[in-house]
């Protein structure tokens, strides 16, 4: 690293370490169990499976309405340009300002 890069590095060092919290905090750990109703947290679990259940069935659903193949181009790729008017690969057609003298 060049001479500038270091005293970035080093200025950047010094700016993190003075926002850090001097001494750490310590970590509240909960001592009480989680206390909820049990109809809560099967109504809430309902409503997530119906919700899922809704949006494959809609999925499908929607899936079913568009076609699965797509139309065909309406220009064809894999013909050959230029068949039918007398040009050859390697030389230019006839008339052609690259024809030689």
């Amino acid at each position: 690293m060049n001479e500038n890069g270091e005293k970035i590095d080093e200025a950047l060092t010094r700016f993190f370490r003075r926002e850090l919290p001097e001494p750490w905090p310590e970590c509240r750990v909960r001592t009480a169990p989680l206390t909820g109703r049990p109809r809560v947290r099967a109504a809430a679990r309902l409503a997530l499976a119906a919700s899922l259940v809704l949006y494959f069935v809609g999925y499908f659903l929607l899936g079913g309405v568009f076609p699965r193949q797509l139309p065909q181009p309406a220009v064809d790729h894999h013909r050959d340009i230029g068949k039918g008017f007398g040009v050859r690969p390697g030389q230019p057609p006839s008339g052609s300002p690259l024809t030689p003298r």
